[in-house]
Formats: structure tokens, sequence, C-alpha cells
């Protein structure tokens, strides 16, 4: 899955709790400010993840290079 359909998922689903009375019946109107937290910070630490991934992924091809140009 690309960074940009989760992140559109992860929209969708936060703009369903804000709607879904069943929900809102079970925990109560969740604030919007509260909703856009919780969209931002699930963004920033799968952005920050895939981003580690990303650099860990960068060291193993460099060091495959080096090992195979020595």
């Amino acid at each position: 899955m690309k960074y940009q359909d989760f992140e559109k998922a992860v929209d969708k689903l936060v703009r369903e709790w804000a709607t879904d009375p069943e929900m809102a019946q079970a925990v109560g109107v969740i604030p919007r400010e509260q909703l856009r937290a919780i969209f931002d910070e699930v963004r920033n630490s799968t952005a920050h993840e895939l981003a580690e991934k990303q650099r860990l992924l960068d060291n193993a091809m460099i060091k495959l290079h080096k090992h195979y140009t020595k």
C-alpha cells in the first residue's frame, strides 16, 4: 500500500468516526479537534516509520554494494 493510499484510508476512517451515530452513542461525540489529533498522530508516526525503514534499506543496499564492488 502506498503511503498516500494509507493516508486516505485513515482520513476516511476518521471521517466515519465523526459521523457514525453508533460510535457517537457508544463513546460520545468525539470532538473534531480530537479526531484531527488522532489523524495527525497516525499520519506522522507512519511517515516516521516509513522514513526509518527506507533509511535501513538504503544502508543495507550500501553495504551490499560495497561487498560486491570490493
